[in-house]
C-alpha cells in the first residue's frame, strides 16, 4: 500500500460525526472505485465494540470464517445498510496487488487467492439478506453462473 500526503485528514473530515466506516480510493478496485467497498478502511472504534463489523456481532471488526477475500465485503455492505458508511475519494491508499500489475505475484498473493472461491460462496450465504446491496447482488450473480456451469 501507499498512503498519499493527508488521507488520514480526508478520510477524517469525510467520517465527520456521522459515518463510522470511510472507504478510501485504494485507486484501483473497480468496486471501490464506484464506492461500494472498503479495502482499507478507517473504522471507528466504538462502531466495532457497539455493532461490530460483521454479522457475528459487537467487538469483532470482521468474520474469521473468510479465508482471506469478502471481510471487506461484509463490512462494507452492513455500514451501508446502517448508514454508516461513506466513501473518500480524497482519502487515497494505493492498493498494491497483481491484479492490479502494480506487485508481483509471489506466495503470500498465491495464498490469498487460493480460497477466493470458497470465500465468495461464503459471503453470498452470509449476505443473502441483504440481496438489494449491489455488491451482494453481483457476487450472487457470479456464484449463481458459476454453480450453472458446474
Amino acid at each position: 500500500m501507499t498512503f498519499h500526503p493527508r488521507w488520514d485528514q480526508h478520510a477524517l473530515d469525510c467520517a465527520g460525526d456521522t459515518y463510522h466506516v470511510v472507504a478510501t480510493d485504494d485507486l484501483a478496485n473497480y468496486f471501490v472505485r464506484q464506492g461500494l467497498l472498503a479495502t482499507h478502511p478507517l473504522v471507528r472504534r466504538s462502531y466495532i465494540l457497539e455493532q461490530g463489523g460483521s454479522l457475528d456481532g459487537p467487538g469483532l471488526v470482521y468474520h474469521e470464517g473468510y479465508s482471506h477475500n469478502f471481510v471487506d465485503c461484509e463490512l462494507s455492505v452492513l455500514a451501508r445498510s446502517r448508514g454508516v458508511y461513506v466513501f473518500c475519494r480524497d482519502a487515497r491508499v494505493e492498493h498494491r496487488h497483481p491484479a492490479f500489475k502494480s506487485a508481483q505475484m509471489d506466495s503470500t498473493y498465491e495464498y490469498g487467492m487460493r480460497d477466493f472461491a470458497r470465500d465468495r460462496a461464503l459471503f453470498c450465504d452470509r449476505m443473502a439478506g441483504y440481496s438489494q446491496d449491489p455488491l451482494v447482488r453481483r457476487f450472487i450473480r457470479a456464484e449463481m453462473q458459476l454453480r450453472r456451469r458446474a
